[in-house]
């Protein structure tokens, strides 16, 4: 019993010295209570020990258990110390290798993701350049249409204002037309009337003729000698003799009255022929703008599906551009998070290591960005070459009279109205446009009473060249050819000089 106290207190000290021995070192006994139990254990082994080697010699075990007391605490506190000093160690050891096991799997983790992060904003940029490069070339591709539709939207536009203006050439020539058939009408009437009443006239002279001839032996020379007197029988004569006198003079005046219906008839005739010649013309042309219009406005629906379809392919390119901008702005945006957290855990260590060593320091960072945004007076002009205009005028002359023939140029095989004016300047070395609207706007605007030989004066649909004296020779209609007549024979548009 006694042995079994001294073994209980002997556990006692050992207890007391380990706890005196972490309390030296600073260290939580709570930390450590397998290292303390071990102590206890291997105490209370030690005492059962020596209680069994002293068998029944109890006063010397207990000398003995006494005498070894102070080396037996001495050891067991030593033990104990070196024990709470390995456990502590141990668990520091154990702590700081779970802190970097720890501190490496995130390291590691953190380094795959921001390498899988960098991966997506890399695919995402090459899609990303690869759309924007399509869609620069689709952008040109849409310029290119949109500048060809430009071009022929305005070459639509000049052939509507030539169109228009041929209509309103055609409705004037139609005005000329109607007003030259009326005159054709009425002249022909007058030529009808005049031809009756020369008829009637001669057949009334040769009546009055025949009547004296027949008679001549009896009642003219009874008529002659009845008279009263010498005076009376000079009056009778005088009388037979105007009456014969005024036949003579009204068949003469009715032959004139005919000869000029007739001539009228015959240049009203002519003008006829031109309007209508001209017509044809007008009407070929208006067929032909109406014809290139249609193709032009086929090109331009061409070009608006071209157009819809590069439109569409662009509107696709920037939604690939914007979708892989909000990729790579979501992935910057983990990427971002994941910088704070990692600054924000590196902080939290930093502190708590400053914590420890007693010497609080604090640092951050900041970053910032930067945007940045983003009359009524005579016109007579001066002559501008050295050509004059009476050379001109002779050279033109040279070919009266020769054909008309719609569509030609050459001055003696045949030629129209504009074909002629143009080969006749060219022979000068001066160039004109092809056709008399396109001639009329040339060189410079005369007045008619300015106007010199070598102008052009111009018609609707039509054009000569003048000569002086109010006159102009041109190509006048299959009928005529090219012949001189008066320059005002139809309303002149305007006179230009390009000489």
């Amino acid at each position: 019993m006694k042995n079994l106290y001294q073994a209980l207190k002997n556990k006692k000290k050992c207890v007391l010295a380990a706890v005196l021995g972490l309390a030296l070192f600073g260290v939580d006994p709570s930390q450590i209570p397998a290292a303390t139990a071990g102590a206890a254990e291997a105490a209370t082994a030690a005492a059962a020990a020596a209680e069994s080697a002293s068998g029944t010699d109890g006063a010397a075990a207990s000398d003995s258990s006494t005498s070894g007391q102070a080396s037996s605490d001495q050891n067991t506190s030593q033990s104990a110390t070196d024990a709470s000093s390995g456990s502590s160690e141990t668990t520091g050891n154990t702590t700081n290798n779970t802190s970097n096991a720890s501190t490496g799997t995130t390291s590691s983790g953190t380094s795959s993701s921001t390498s899988a992060s960098n991966k997506i904003i890399s695919d995402a940029n090459a899609k990303k350049n690869q759309a924007e490069q399509n869609l620069n070339a689709v952008n040109n591709e849409i310029s290119g249409i949109q500048g060809k539709q430009n071009q022929l939207q305005s070459e639509m536009n000049e052939l509507d204002a030539e169109l228009s203006d041929l209509l309103v050439n055609i409705a004037i020539l139609e005005d000329e037309i109607v007003q030259t058939e009326a005159e054709l009408q009425q002249v022909t009437e007058d030529l009808s009337e005049a031809e009756a009443k020369e008829a009637k006239e001669y057949a009334d002279m040769k009546k009055r003729i025949q009547y004296m001839y027949e008679n001549s032996d009896g009642a003219l020379w009874d008529a002659l000698l009845g008279s009263d007197s010498f005076s009376d029988f000079l009056n009778r004569i005088e009388y037979v003799d105007a009456m014969y006198s005024y036949d003579r003079n009204l068949l003469t005046e009715y032959q004139q009255t005919v000869a000029e219906v007739t001539d009228l008839r015959e240049a009203l005739l002519d003008t006829q022929d031109e309007l209508e010649e001209i017509m044809t013309e007008y009407e070929a042309e208006q067929a032909a703008l109406e014809d290139a219009i249609a193709r032009k406005r086929k090109e331009s629906a061409d070009f608006d599906v071209k157009l819809a379809n590069a439109q569409a392919l662009a509107q696709a390119y920037a939604q690939t551009i914007a979708e892989q901008n909000a990729i790579i702005k979501e992935e910057q945006r983990k990427q971002e998070e994941e910088r704070k957290r990692k600054e924000a855990e590196e902080k939290a260590r930093a502190e708590a290591a400053a914590r420890a060593a007693s010497s609080g320091s604090s640092s951050g960072s900041s970053s910032s960005a930067n945007t940045s945004s983003v009359s009524g007076e005579t016109m007579n002009p001066s002559y501008k070459t050295g050509v004059s205009g009476s050379d001109v005028v002779n050279y033109a002359m040279q070919f009266v009279g020769n054909p008309y023939v719609f569509g030609g140029t050459s001055l003696t095989d045949g030629c129209d109205c504009s074909g002629y004016t143009q080969s006749v300047f060219a022979h000068f070395g001066i160039n004109l446009p092809r056709s008399s609207g396109s001639q009329a706007t040339v060189g410079s605007p005369v007045s008619y009473d300015a106007a010199q030989p070598g102008d052009l004066v111009c018609y609707v649909g039509h054009v000569g060249i003048y000569i002086g004296g109010g006159q102009i020779v041109n190509a006048s209609t299959p009928r005529t050819g090219i012949k001189t007549q008066s320059a005002t024979y139809r309303p002149i548009t305007t006179i230009r000089r390009v000489l």
